[in-house]
This record gives C-alpha cells, sequence and structure tokens, in this order.
C-alpha cells in the first residue's frame, strides 16, 4: 500500500492541518511545503499505537473489515459499505467542518489520514480503491479473506441427482460452422445443441481465433491446421480464445432484458474475475448457484458495472418497457449475467460441470479439465476414435462426432444438411446439394471417392449408380408437389377450359384428369361452383 507520505502528500494545507489537529501535531510556523513530511515525522510507532487505541469503535471495526481484505477494496464498495465522502473544497471544509461532524465513517477515517483513495492496476484497466496506508495497515491483522466459497455452503454430492458433465463439444460445433460458412449453409438455418451456443458467438470466436476473416471468408490455412488437430488441442485453442476475447460479450445473452445501444462494458474484466474466482474454488464439491449469486452480491456487487455506471447504463426490461436505472437493479442484471455465465460460456468451455438437486436447485463444480484450463495448461486427453459413418439407400449419410473432423467438414460440402442427434450428425446428398458441390468448384469424382473410402461398407450400389448417371446426364427425374383434379365427365373437364380459369391448369393428363398447382385450389373451386358443380377437396400432406 502507499505510505502515509505518499497518502497525504499532495493533500491541501487546510486538509493536513485538519489530519493535524486530529493527531494532536503542532503545525505552527511550518513551511507548507514540509507540512506533510513534518506530520508524517510525527506519527511514530507509539503514537500511532495510542491514537487506534482511541478511536471510536465503529472506526477500528471499519478498519479491521479492510484490513481484512488487504487493506484495499474498491472505492465504490467501501462508500457503500461505510458511507460518501463529501466533495469539499478549503471554503466548504472551514464552513462544515466534516473533520469534527462526519456523515459517514468513510469521512471519520479520511479526515484522521487513516485511509486513502487512488487507483491501483487492475484487471481490464486502473480502478480506484480505498486503502489504508502501509504504517496504519502493519498494526492490524491482515489474515486471507475468505474467498466467496467459503462464505457458501458446500452441497453433498450425493444430492445432486442430475449432472450436466462439462464437454467439448464446442469443438463440434466449431467445426459445423465451418462447413455451414464454406458450403453456403445460412447460420439461422443451423440449430445449434449440445451446447446450445448462439450462431453469432461461434462466428466472433472463429473471427477471434483467425479462423475466418471478418467477412466471415475461410482462412484455409488455420482451418485445416485446426480441424486436424487433436480434440484436446482444438478444444483448448478454442477456450484460450475465449477467454481472452473482447468481441465477444456475453451481456447480451442475458435474458429480460435490452440495451438502447451497444453496451459500454468491457467483457474480459467480469469474466476474467469469475475465472479467478474459480481458482479458489474446491474442485471436489458443488455449489448452489443461488447462493453463490447472493454471496457475489454482497462481496463483489461491482464485478459488472462500477458505481457512476449503475445509473448511467440505459437498460430496458424486454417486457415492460422499464428502465432498469439505479443499484436496485442488481439482480436483474448482475444476477441474471451470473447465472447465464455458469449455466453457458463457462460450461460451454468446458470449465464447470452442472447439476439439479431433488428439489430443482441448480448447482455447479468444477469439471475434470478446469484447472489446466484456469491455469493456461494445453489439455491432453485420450478420445474415441470413429473412422467410418454410415450411407443409407435413401443417400442419407449419418456421422458420429468422433469420426474425423475435416472429414465431416468435406463430407458436409456435399450433402443437404439435417439435424443434430444427441452425437450424430445427419446430412443427405440430393439433386440441390449436388448442383451446390459443382457450384464450389467439386466434382461427383471426389464425393465417390469419398465415400469408398470413409462410407460403411458394403457401399448402396444404387447411390454409387445415381451419382455417376448424375454426373454423366444431370436430373433425369422430377417429381413436383401438384394437384390433380378428377371429373366424372370430359364435359365437366372441358367446360373448365373453356373458362377464365383455363389458364392457371398446368396440364390436361386425360379427358378427365388434369394438374394445378396448390395456390390455385380456391380460384378452381369458386370456378367450379359458378358453372353448378360443388368440389370435394382431399386433404392434403405438406
Amino acid at each position: 500500500m502507499p505510505t502515509l507520505l505518499e497518502t497525504i502528500g499532495e493533500y491541501e494545507e487546510d486538509l493536513l492541518a485538519i489530519i493535524a489537529r486530529q493527531w494532536g501535531i503542532e503545525i505552527e510556523e511550518i513551511p507548507v511545503k514540509k507540512l506533510a513530511r513534518h506530520i508524517v515525522d510525527r506519527m511514530s510507532e507509539d503514537i500511532i499505537r495510542d491514537f487506534l487505541k482511541s478511536l471510536p469503535e465503529s472506526d477500528t471495526a471499519s478498519l479491521k473489515e479492510l484490513s481484512a481484505k488487504k487493506g484495499k477494496i474498491l472505492w465504490p464498495q467501501f462508500v457503500r459499505n461505510f458511507g460518501d465522502l463529501r466533495e469539499m473544497g478549503a471554503a466548504r471544509r472551514q464552513r462544515e467542518q466534516p473533520d469534527t461532524q462526519p456523515t459517514s465513517l468513510t469521512e471519520s477515517l479520511y479526515y484522521k489520514g487513516l485511509i486513502g483513495k487512488a487507483f491501483f492496476d487492475a484487471r481490464g484497466g486502473p480502478r480506484e480503491f480505498a486503502y489504508i496506508p502501509d504504517e496504519i495497515l502493519t498494526f492490524f491483522d491482515q489474515r486471507s479473506e475468505e474467498t466467496i466459497f467459503e462464505k457458501c455452503h458446500p452441497v453433498p454430492d450425493n444430492r445432486v441427482q442430475k449432472k450436466w458433465i462439462a464437454s467439448d463439444f464446442i469443438v463440434d460445433q466449431a467445426t459445423t460452422t465451418l462447413a455451414a460458412l464454406r458450403s453456403g449453409v445460412k447460420m439461422e438455418q443451423i440449430k445449434f445443441t449440445r451446447p446450445n451456443i448462439p450462431p453469432d458467438m461461434l462466428i466472433t470466436l472463429l473471427q477471434d481465433a483467425d479462423l475466418i476473416s471478418p467477412t466471415n471468408e475461410i482462412s484455409i490455412k488455420q482451418a485445416k491446421s485446426f480441424l486436424e488437430d487433436k480434440r484436446g488441442s482444438a478444444f483448448t485453442s478454442l477456450v484460450k480464445v475465449w477467454q481472452k476475447s473482447k468481441g465477444i460479450n456475453e451481456l447480451l445473452l442475458v435474458p429480460g432484458i435490452k440495451f438502447e445501444k451497444e453496451p459500454a462494458n468491457d467483457p474480459l474484466i467480469p469474466r476474467s474475475l469469475l475465472l479467478d474466482l474459480l481458482k479458489t474454488m474446491p474442485e471436489s464439491e458443488w455449489y448452489l448457484l443461488d447462493e453463490f449469486i447472493q454471496a457475489m452480491h454482497e462481496n463483489h456487487p461491482d464485478f459488472l458495472r462500477k458505481a457512476g455506471e449503475f445509473d448511467a447504463w440505459f437498460v430496458r426490461d424486454k417486457e415492460s418497457e422499464n428502465i432498469l436505472s439505479g443499484y436496485e437493479y442488481w439482480d436483474s442484471i448482475e444476477g441474471q449475467y451470473l447465472r447465464i455465465m455458469i449455466q453457458g460460456p463457462l460450461h460451454w468451455f468446458g470449465v464447470l460441470s452442472l447439476g439439479k438437486t431433488a428439489k430443482g436447485n441448480l448447482a455447479f463444480g468444477r469439471s475434470v479439465w478446469s484447472e489446466p484450463l484456469l491455469n493456461d495448461t494445453p489439455l491432453d486427453y485420450p478420445t474415441i476414435e470413429i473412422h467410418q459413418f454410415s450411407l443409407e439407400k435413401n443417400g442419407q449419410i449419418q456421422i458420429d462426432r468422433y469420426f474425423p473432423r475435416d472429414i465431416r467438414y468435406q463430407t458436409a460440402r456435399f450433402c443437404d444438411w439435417g439435424s443434430q442427434k444427441g452425437s450424430r450428425f445427419d446430412y443427405r446428398i440430393t439433386p440441390e446439394s449436388l448442383q451446390r458441390m459443382k457450384e464450389q468448384g467439386l466434382t461427383t469424382d471426389q464425393l465417390v471417392s469419398l465415400l469408398q473410402k470413409y462410407a460403411r461398407k458394403p457401399l448402396p450400389g444404387n447411390i454409387i449408380t445415381a451419382l455417376k448417371q448424375w454426373e454423366k446426364n444431370g436430373l433425369e427425374v422430377e417429381i413436383n408437389p401438384q394437384v390433380m383434379i378428377r371429373v366424372k365427365s370430359a364435359k365437366i373437364m372441358d367446360a373448365l377450359f373453356d373458362s377464365p380459369a383455363k389458364s392457371r391448369i398446368l396440364e390436361r393428363l386425360n379427358p378427365e384428369c388434369a394438374l394445378i398447382d396448390r395456390k390455385e385450389i380456391p380460384l378452381i373451386q369458386a370456378t367450379f361452383l359458378e358453372m353448378g358443380y360443388f368440389v370435394e377437396i382431399f386433404s392434403i400432406e405438406n
């Protein structure tokens, strides 16, 4: 901590006189430039000890609490706990005498020279702290403050009845995203599960990892290296990128609130604070999410917004449109942010496992990977290796997530995309996908070669035949979802063709049957009714 001289050295003359008076130090005929040094020189160890013994109990308790936090605490949190320090110049101090009539414990300590305020380095840049000067701090017990988790009650493992163990699924989702961008598949068409990470967050992650450009163009060399890398190494690289990313702002994931404009927060600061706090979490314990949030409220309320920002941020409730301005909305913003971080990114990136008690309370615990991930150590772990995928006669391809990622990436470029079902990704070879393949400069021979190498044997012969036929002749069979009209006599159909509705008929198949587009059903029905015929419409499967 700064020394007493460093604390009061730049104080105004009247403020130094106030401190000297509190300590009973004579300052007459001392030049102003030497006044601070004179006061400090008179504060011997014995004088400081006696002065501290004479303090009111409330002053002593405040200093003890501050010393337990290693002698410093963020200034906004200190004034919330012990009251404000009014802004005053020399004239107002002389008029209101805050040293003899303090309005808070903060003022009582400040005008005795027992605390100072200064900017210290912190995550995200310098922040203002209250602190005890070195000479004063030595008289207090500086035992380490309880960690945030020592303020919570661990939950026995047998009470956590349902568990979601941390996984490296985000590696597979990153692979899916790269394949989508390369294949021209729109991100809004993809629904990610396990984890259900938002597609735009994945895009930002890949941009920060230099796997894609700011315009979402694939960085071929980097992407190839990522796709061919071991799972543990690829996973570690994504976690490191997320931990240091300023482009990913988890605050935007908080449900129920919206911002008038892009939030002005630095996402790195609260994320780094949480990661540091998790280093103090016992590895084998579970903790209730609600209790942890309450402990954060009481001990680290400023982790997301600084004091002035509680009123300065323009945040609205999405449903009511009410402005959530002020510290009283901490639960709606900071509390919800903590819920999102623990159930979302900290779980998605493998740091935390999640659980639920029999009463339905959410719990969390450190994963087996948390130690290396929190301490910037590469992960290396054995994984299942699957070297074949299934190809069905209908052209459907099913690929397990433990299949080589670079081959799945290539395969996806030849196919239409289905859904993700658990650890399986579904694709299908269709005329549309083959046309896209051709537009991307890929060939049918490349697809056949890939199928012959990686699809389980025996290969469906019809698929290989169909691919060769398509390459030679293009599309040879077309099935259109059209509607057939059937009438009892050719006379009725002739009358329809004599009506203005004739232009809406696609084709006359025979004297009693014709084809129309589905959307023309109401018009054709009305035309028949005008002609004196009721029409029965059979249900149409979508």
